[in-house]
Parts: C-alpha cells; sequence; structure tokens
C-alpha cells in the first residue's frame, strides 16, 4: 500500500521552524513509556487508535 505524502518546501519549513522557536507549536503526546516498555509500546502503536505521538522516554 502506498500512502502519498506531502513534500514540504523550504519556505513551508522555515515558517514550521518559526513556529517552533515562538513556542507555537506544541506536540500532542498520547502516551509515553519508559524504555524497558518499548515493545509495549510499539504494540500499543500497531493495535490503539492513538490521538497523538507515542513517546519512549530513557530516564
Amino acid at each position: 500500500m502506498v500512502v502519498p505524502q506531502a513534500v514540504p518546501d523550504a519556505e513551508a519549513l522555515e515558517r514550521v521552524a518559526e513556529l517552533v522557536a515562538a513556542q507555537r507549536v506544541r506536540p500532542v503526546i498520547d502516551r509515553r513509556f519508559r524504555l524497558e516498555d518499548a515493545a509495549h509500546a510499539i504494540r500499543y502503536m500497531e493495535t490503539e487508535h492513538t490521538s497523538g505521538k507515542v513517546v519512549v522516554t530513557t530516564a
């Protein structure tokens, strides 16, 4: 299955960088997992409908 992806141009990337620098863009985090639970994090991403990013932390 081929999933179409948009390819941003330099102007769009510069605008995103400006928004990030101004702290106007915030990631939506669905769940956090410890590194030792990374396998569970992968299963969660494969089987659940996530509403944001799944983060694996080292500390």
